[in-house]
């Protein structure tokens, strides 16, 4: 008996949860038709757009799309340039010399050195103190002078 009772209940909910579920989209459905409605009132009260408006409306339509030309060919060119940029790299890639690598380079005399070390070894074996190293130290350079109060010193 409890069980029937139980069953009956349970029954009489799910009719009532059905009818609030009816009951809403019935509202909804209803309140969508009053807002189409009134789009429908207010676009019958509204007078038709003038030739002036429809020029308007026409003259902003044609440069819209002259915008849109303009901003795809700047995009075309942008394409084109970069393609043009890789294809320049891709070539110099190509061309490049492969030079094998010469870390000695480094430590070698330059020409002008090698030049100074041969005037100064002729110097010697002449026995001639003349070079750019002389016994005095390296010419051009400035001495310290002493001063007058020291001379006695």
């Amino acid at each position: 008996m409890e069980a029937k009772l139980y069953k009956k209940k349970r029954q009489e909910e799910a009719r009532r949860l059905e009818v609030k579920e009816n009951l809403k989209r019935y509202q909804l459905e209803k309140e969508a038709s009053q807002r189409v409605r009134q789009r429908e009132e207010e676009s019958k009260k509204r007078p038709p757009p003038s030739k002036e408006q429809l020029e308007q409306l026409r003259l902003r339509g044609a440069r819209e799309q002259a915008r849109a030309k303009e901003a795809a060919l700047l995009k075309e060119k942008a394409e084109a340039e970069r393609k043009a940029r890789i294809d320049r790299g891709a070539k110099q890639a190509a061309n490049r010399v492969k030079v094998k690598r010469d870390p000695g380079r480094l430590t070698q005399a330059t020409g002008a050195w090698e030049e100074r070390e041969a005037v100064r070894k002729k110097e010697e074996e002449q026995g001639k103190e003349k070079g750019l190293f002389s016994g005095r130290g390296v010419v051009g350079s400035a001495g310290y002078a002493m001063p007058s109060w020291r001379q006695g010193v």
